[in-house]
């Protein structure tokens, strides 16, 4: 302590041994620098950082997994294909036998034979003829008159039909056909009659009909048949 207030002060002296800082205590190194511990102390390794794992081997590591996952999806794909084709093929054996068998079956039991369709027998021929009597002109047309007689010695039953033609065509230009309403005795016979616009050559010259042609016909088969000349009589 100053003793003296106006005068000078003097700094203050530290009282002891120790000037300004204490004496390093034992076991402490000096600031910024590491000493080994004593010979005494076990040495321990420095702390070393983690080291990082490398990608590289997780992506071998991946690639090598997917290679055997892909090749078990392509064993089981095979076999179940192996399994489909053996089944298929031993429906198409089955099928096939299944076939087989059956055509043995139908080849064993025959067809019925079939019947023949018998051959209509020709109708006997049936003496009916046909005549042409005479031609009158009746409402502006022309009205050509046949007797249909029965030469036969049986009735006749049946129709006749009767068609007109000209010098210059073998087109029929008229025609009728007529059935019998009760049978025609043997010797018998019946007039019968149709209208056409064409006359006979003495009206209508080498256009008019010159010819009659006709077919006797009993139960649909012809049992007959001929032709002959218009009667060109008066008109």
């Amino acid at each position: 302590m100053n003793n003296y207030p106006n005068g000078p002060q003097q700094p203050y002296q530290l009282q002891g041994p120790y000037t300004q800082y204490p004496p390093q205590q034992p076991g402490y190194p000096p600031q910024g620098q590491y000493t080994l511990p004593p010979s005494g102390y076990p040495q321990q390794p420095p702390v070393q950082p983690p080291k990082k794992k490398s990608r590289k081997g997780l992506i071998i590591a991946g690639i090598l997994i997917g290679a055997v996952v892909l090749c078990g999806v392509i064993a089981t794909g095979s076999n179940s294909n192996t399994g489909t084709k053996v089944d298929t093929t031993a429906s198409s054996n089955a099928v096939s036998s299944s076939d087989s068998g059956h055509k043995d079956n139908t080849s064993s039991q025959q067809a019925p034979t079939p019947t023949p369709t018998p051959t209509p027998k020709p109708a006997d021929k049936f003496n009916v003829e046909v005549k042409s009597l005479t031609v009158k002109s009746v409402g502006g047309k022309y009205r050509y008159f046949f007797d249909v007689r029965n030469h036969d010695t049986k009735l006749f039953e049946g129709s006749a039909y009767i068609s007109l033609y000209n010098a210059k065509s073998q087109t029929s230009l008229g025609g009728e056909a007529f059935d019998t309403t009760t049978p025609i005795h043997p010797t018998y016979g019946t007039t019968v009659y149709f209208d056409i616009n064409t006359g006979p050559p003495s009206v209508h010259g080498e256009y008019g009909i010159t010819l009659f042609k006709y077919i006797i016909r009993i139960k649909g088969q012809q049992v007959n048949s001929g032709e002959g000349e218009i009667n060109d009589g008066p008109v």
